[in-house]
């Protein structure tokens, strides 16, 4: 590939073929127009999916970041396996159903593909105005899309809920079901879509404010 400038690529504490050695040199290839660097290299992707009752991550090297019974965890650990301070969008994929007692934090750069999940809430949270499956406060460039199934089950005010400024968001294809106010909410977001979305026994599918 002649256009890399070997020179440019800070390889100082890599270790050739492991993960973390992937990280470090993803992050040291740029997208900026002012280097010769215009790609970066394949981003990553971490799994949850089911074995028994267990939660499991694995991120594309088949390496384990979790293995345990409660799913906010798993997606805890996914989401923080990802590349720190990326300045690219990374995957986090949830395959099966889950049931979660918690809300799941969304960040910036980072899509959930939920195309193969059904999240149920399992935990009352309606005391909490903006208690959510899943929330992002202040993120840039997130995005939900899958023709899964997310399901409040009368025990969050929302199923997807962006706030505080976050912009670059959106909801595409996801099946939202019987949240307490709004399937899917956007308050006070900047640029948001929603698309393809099919809302069920809800006040209100998809609300802005």
């Amino acid at each position: 590939i002649k256009d890399i400038n070997m020179a440019q690529i800070p390889f100082s504490g890599l270790t050739i073929g492991t993960a973390s050695s992937l990280t470090k040199l993803q992050g040291a290839l740029s997208t900026d127009e002012d280097t010769p660097l215009k790609f970066n290299i394949a981003h990553a992707t971490m799994t949850i999916f089911k074995v028994g009752s267990n939660s499991v991550v694995r991120d594309s090297f088949g390496n384990e970041a979790y293995n345990g019974a409660d799913f906010h965890a798993a997606y805890a650990a996914a989401r923080d396996a990802l590349t720190n301070s990326r300045t690219w969008i990374e995957t986090i994929s949830i395959v099966g159903a889950f049931t979660s007692d918690a809300e799941c934090a969304l960040e910036s750069n980072m899509i959930v593909d939920v195309s193969q999940a059904n999240i149920t809430a399992g935990t009352d949270r309606t005391g909490s105005a903006g208690s959510a499956i899943f929330a992002g406060s202040g993120v840039d460039r997130c995005y939900i899309r899958g023709e899964g199934i997310l399901n409040s089950d009368d025990k969050t005010q929302h199923c997807v809920y962006f706030h505080a400024d976050s912009t670059n968001v959106g909801v595409d294809k996801v099946n939202t079901r019987r949240s307490r106010n709004h399937n899917i909410y956007f308050n006070g977001c900047e640029v948001y879509s929603a698309t393809n979305c099919n809302g069920q026994e809800s006040g209100d599918d998809i609300i802005t404010a």
